[in-house]
């Protein structure tokens, strides 16, 4: 489900969210927080939210 909901609001082409979600957050500019149970990775106006103890992909949105 989290990957339908990723690829759909990013609007991405590729199949393998995952990896290109595992890319960003692992880029060296990206910005990492934690909110009580959920990190947030920011890059090119990208944010990832991943659940923090799971380390699961929860979503992604644009933020433009």
């Amino acid at each position: 489900m989290g990957v339908d909901r990723t690829k759909r609001n990013l609007k991405l082409d590729t199949d393998d969210v995952v990896t290109f979600c595992k890319n960003k957050v692992f880029s060296e500019n990206c910005n990492i927080y934690r909110q009580g149970k959920n990190r947030y990775c920011e890059i090119d106006n990208i944010r990832i939210t991943i659940n923090a103890c799971s380390d699961t992909i929860i979503t992604a949105h644009s933020m433009q």
